[in-house]
């Protein structure tokens, strides 16, 4: 199994403003953004070859979790051709379910129009 397009996800207390900043500072492209109209609750943002996504610091993030501002805090993005292959490797080397995989509505940058999402972490 391998992981591609790896990307992190940022927390922002305004998600707009931080994406215009990068924007207008390092000339990112504006890939995607949730919801499509109105203030923004994360954007991508895509610095070839890779991406940025920048998420509100406003309560939880997509997977339930808390979101502590200013704790430096973030996620990873990993595309896998195989998710179910992918989440019996991790348990097998004893990470943690945080959420267990679930389809979920894909975004205009995703390789399918449909993305299987999950979070994980190390096993300590």
């Amino acid at each position: 199994m391998k992981a591609r397009e790896p990307f992190p996800i940022l927390y922002a207390r305004d998600v707009g403003e931080s994406a215009g900043s990068y924007e207008a500072a390092f000339g990112f492209e504006r890939a995607y953004q949730w919801p499509l109209e109105g203030p923004a609750g994360f954007v991508f943002l895509r610095p070839e070859p890779s991406g940025i996504g920048i998420g509100s610091a406003d309560g939880e993030n997509l997977h339930g979790r808390p979101i502590a501002p200013g704790s430096g805090a973030f996620e990873l993005c990993l595309y896998v051709d195989d998710m179910d292959a992918a989440y019996a490797r991790l348990r097998e080397l004893g990470a943690e379910e945080l959420r267990a995989p679930v389809d979920e509505p894909g975004a205009s940058f995703a390789p399918t129009s449909r993305i299987r999402t999950a979070t994980r972490c190390t096993s300590q």
